[in-house]
């Protein structure tokens, strides 16, 4: 069967569950947003190939998260922060000098004693300044934590001492967000199950992608549509924001009672011998395609209220 053709059996239009009269407050709406471009220089074109209107979910909860890596500075890099926090970099520079030659002859001693260069690491001499002093000992933990795990084991029963490896918290990243909603979805009659039916479906067709087709034949695809997601208080905005998204799982299960429940018309009955899931449980998984920052947190969707005049949202 060919794509449009499908489109045209999954093609929902506004689709409202329950009935408008029960939708007046509050409410999810979905919308898939089709992005195309005919010319490589034309501007790309959305367009909104459905909307479905839900009930809010049961739950909505907004989990944020960024990313931190845990880093060790090591004693040369925690001094150099410092200095050059403190006074530039022409500082931190000068600094190092002296304080690699303290610690080549520090190197030098360990091989001839190396108790005695410990103790005079430990206790070094207040003639080489503050911040050199610090530097040359930064410089000797560095050269420390590349030494095994006996001779560590053997500084710190010796001396009592342990090296600091300095561990910062740097940023990394923030976590794009994941979304998931569960719907029991009961219909009242063969229409309310009509209506189910035509939302599961057009869940499961738009988180599919399509062949390109053309000259490309099956070996590029189209990529699936994406959603805005907006949920309301009659016409109020809900404070929880969800941003541009992907649909990336769809589950469904026909027997939530864990055995068979079906509603059926009559035989000769407009559908005649249809039968449908006496109720539904419809989980839809997302995931947004935006990072979230200071500027853009509490942005709405643009394409959130497409076609559709203030007041007339589906269900008012």
């Amino acid at each position: 069967m060919s794509l449009e053709k499908l489109r045209a059996r999954t093609a929902v239009g506004a689709l409202v569950f329950p009935a408008a009269e029960n939708m007046r407050h509050h409410k999810a709406i979905f919308q898939a947003i089709e992005t195309k471009q005919k010319n490589r220089n034309d501007e790309k074109k959305e367009t909104i190939i459905g909307t479905i209107t839900l009930p809010l979910p049961s739950e909505l909860v907004d989990n944020l998260q960024v990313g931190y890596d845990q880093i060790e500075l090591g004693g040369i890099g925690k001094e150099l922060t410092n200095l050059a926090t403190e006074g530039g970099r022409e500082n931190a520079m000068a600094a190092l000098k002296p304080a690699f030659e303290a610690s080549n002859n520090f190197v030098s001693n360990i091989l001839k004693d190396s108790s005695l260069a410990i103790n005079d690491l430990i206790f070094a001499d207040k003639n080489l300044g503050t911040a050199t002093n610090s530097i040359t000992a930064g410089v000797v933990s560095s050269a420390i934590a590349r030494i095994g795990p006996v001779a560590k084991y053997g500084l710190q029963k010796a001396f009592s001492v342990a090296r600091n490896p300095h561990k910062e918290m740097i940023f990394n990243s923030v976590s794009l967000r994941e979304h998931s909603f569960n719907y029991k979805l009961s219909p009242r009659n063969l229409a309310e199950a009509t209506v189910i039916e035509q939302i599961v479906r057009f869940f499961r067709f738009n988180m599919l992608p399509s062949y390109s087709g053309n000259f490309a034949g099956n070996h590029f695809f189209v990529v699936p549509p994406e959603f805005d997601i907006n949920f309301y208080n009659g016409l109020h905005p809900h404070p929880f924001i969800v941003k541009r998204s992907v649909l990336t799982t769809v589950t469904v299960n026909y027997h939530p009672y864990n055995y068979p429940a079906y509603i059926g018309s009559l035989r000769g009955s407009v559908p005649p011998g249809k039968v449908s899931p006496a109720e539904l449980n419809l989980s839809l998984s997302f995931r947004e395609i935006q990072i979230l920052t200071r500027e853009n947190a509490y942005e709405r969707n643009t394409a959130g209220n497409l076609g559709f005049a203030p007041g007339a949202l589906p269900g008012e």
